[in-house]
């Protein structure tokens, strides 16, 4: 239940992360030292909204916090890069929809490029070292739907919004399609209009994992094995989260579109991304 993910937002980033209040709930501290005050000080950084401040207290933090200063650090580094938790409460609202995605990638498409792709695949892998499951889990789901997001982010057009239409050859001929893409008809229905065409987001053969990819991968050229490695870890880390209801069924369907043989069948993929809804209508 989306309740149950407001409480978790509350539990690990504090409310002055997601408030718009403009109330300092925490102090600034003078020349802070110890986990305590350097947590403290950073978070009346992110209540006053300056992430650079923030992620510069949370790194120097110990190691006996590192919970926290990996969780709230790679949630800071989000923050830095346009993808507040406002802005994910206001892509998914009370309902979790692969929708959200697009609706997600929209509001954070200024600044949209490798570098905030990096920036955000580095907040990802801050989950590496958290030791509490949960909060591993959490931080990884946030991070690649950020990530996924941001990717989508860069397909937009010269009108600065993400559209079906920046995915495939003809959105409107490759919605209309069955959903019966199969190895058989690729190539001769599906290809044609549900294929790659001018999209930013280019066919690639090359399998990636977010867990063992490097830095240079990452900015690399933009392309669907990226787009899906990152679906592929917001989908693990939300079945691993048990979530159930709205949130459970994104996670199984974004499960399924990231088990789809994307070297092999890359239309299909596109096809899938269209009829799941993930990017608004032209």
């Amino acid at each position: 239940m989306f309740n149950r993910f407001a409480i978790l937002f509350s539990l690990i980033i504090s409310s002055s992360f997601i408030s718009g209040c403009g109330m300092n709930i925490f102090s600034p501290i003078d020349g802070p030292s110890g986990d305590e005050q350097l947590m403290s000080a950073a978070r009346a950084c992110l209540d006053q909204g300056d992430a650079t401040c923030a992620l510069a207290f949370y790194n120097r933090m110990s190691g006996s916090g590192v919970d926290i200063k990996q969780s709230e650090g790679a949630f800071s580094t989000m923050y830095q890069q346009g993808a507040t938790f406002g802005v994910f409460l206001t892509s998914f609202g009370s309902t979790a929809s692969l929708a959200g995605v697009g609706r997600m990638a929209n509001s954070i498409v200024s600044g949209a490029g490798s570098s905030k792709r990096q920036n955000l695949w580095a907040a990802y892998k801050r989950a590496d070292t958290i030791n509490n499951t949960t909060t591993k889990n959490f931080t990884k789901f946030v991070t690649s739907l950020a990530l996924t997001a941001a990717i989508l982010a860069e397909t937009a057009g010269s009108d600065s919004r993400v559209t079906n239409g920046d995915l495939v050859t003809n959105a409107t001929a490759c919605a209309a399609l069955p959903n019966n893409c199969t190895p058989g008809n690729h190539a001769g229905t599906y290809a044609p209009v549900c294929g790659a065409g001018t999209s930013s987001l280019l066919d690639s053969v090359t399998v990636i994992d977010l867990d063992t990819t490097d830095n240079a991968t990452v900015g690399g050229q933009l392309n669907v094995m990226l787009f899906n490695a990152a679906v592929s870890k917001l989908s693990t880390a939300l079945l691993a989260l048990g979530s159930g209801g709205s949130f459970g069924s994104f996670g199984s369907t974004s499960g399924t579109l990231a088990g789809i043989a994307i070297a092999t069948l890359p239309a299909c993929y596109r096809y899938e991304l269209l009829r799941l809804g993930m990017v608004p209508v032209q």
